[in-house]
């Protein structure tokens, strides 16, 4: 089963995505900011990740920097 990665500093965005995977039966977990999202996707147990474009601590490119770097 797919586990999904929420990446996203706004709380009522977050709880809605993750009420939506609950229902369809799907694992996710939150992340409040880029920099805790880039430490969760290295762990490599995520096959999805919904993140904001712009948070306050840098882009979804980082994101994509992990999963590269990490063969992810």
């Amino acid at each position: 089963m797919a586990r999904i990665l929420i990446v996203s500093e706004n709380d009522s965005d977050a709880d809605r995505l993750k009420t939506v995977f609950r229902k369809a039966g799907l694992t996710s977990e939150r992340a409040k900011c880029i920099a805790t999202g880039c430490e969760l996707a290295k762990s490599g147990l995520y096959q999805v990740i919904f993140s904001t474009p712009l948070a306050a601590d840098g882009s979804w490119r980082r994101l994509i920097d992990v999963a590269n770097h990490y063969s992810l």
